[in-house]
């Protein structure tokens, strides 16, 4: 799940200005829950894409110039967070880029 995440970031989360990248990971305990977050600095998601995000096989804007994605990796990662009682919530950042946040219950 984290390596999708991850994956996502590093192939979608170019600045819209080009340069290099930088892809921050977080990770927090709050209120009895672990969330683990990615964030990029890329264009983010395209505000008429966010609500499908999870939905299988549904391709951003940003992922149909034909690099071989299926639409797959963030309904594979919400499912297998949801196995484990956590969720995955996808956002735009408001100085840009998107954040992935994972929470899981802590232990």
């Amino acid at each position: 799940m984290f390596a999708d995440l991850i994956d996502n970031a590093v192939r979608y989360g170019a600045p819209p200005r080009g340069g290099p990248s930088t892809i921050s990971l977080r990770g927090a305990r709050e209120d009895g829950v672990i969330v683990v977050a990615v964030a990029d600095e890329g264009a983010g998601i395209h505000a008429d894409d966010l609500p499908h995000v999870f939905d299988r096989f549904h391709r951003g804007r940003s992922q149909r110039t034909g690099d071989g994605g299926t639409g797959l990796g963030l309904s594979i990662a919400r499912q297998i967070a949801r196995t484990h009682g956590g969720d995955v919530r996808v956002a735009n950042r408001p100085e840009g880029g998107c954040v992935v946040a994972v929470t899981l219950k802590a232990a």
